[in-house]
């Protein structure tokens, strides 16, 4: 049994269930604007729109839009491809890439046609350890 292995074991032992956990967080560029008497609300970055009868709805309704796009792929094991698809590229653990902060837009797409930008942030529980009681039984949480 390797000692990592032996630390976790150990804490259960005292009758503590150990858990670990990676949460996945998320700050995405959003723009809303209105059309035709509704608000319409889109992440370009993942291709999701959403809509509502205020500006203030159609927020909501695309922050909750952003959240199930990753929700699904998580669930699917797809979020990997799905980004990929989408144009994002894998970084280096531990370091954030230049410029970062900023979401480019495509110059056919300008801001005056989005709308107004906000941020949509989000944190959605991604995974998660098993738990072991005694050496090599599972608990399902």
């Amino acid at each position: 049994m390797s000692r990592a292995a032996r630390a976790v074991h150990s804490k259960s032992d005292e009758g503590r269930r150990v858990s670990s956990s990676v949460t996945l967080m998320v700050r995405l560029k959003c723009f809303v604007g209105e059309e035709d008497n509704y608000w319409v609300a889109g992440c370009p970055s993942l291709d999701v729109y959403s809509q509502g009868d205020s500006a203030e709805e159609a927020r909501a309704s695309i922050e909750e839009a952003v959240k199930l796009w990753f929700e699904s792929c998580l669930e699917r094991n797809t979020l990997a491809r799905a980004m990929q698809e989408l144009g994002f590229r894998p970084v280096q653990p531990g370091r954030l890439p230049e410029g970062s902060e900023v979401v480019a837009i495509a110059e056919e797409s300008p801001t005056e046609i989005l709308g107004d930008p906000f941020e949509v942030a989000i944190e959605i529980p991604a995974y998660q350890a098993a738990m072991f009681s005694e050496p090599g039984q599972r608990l399902d949480t």
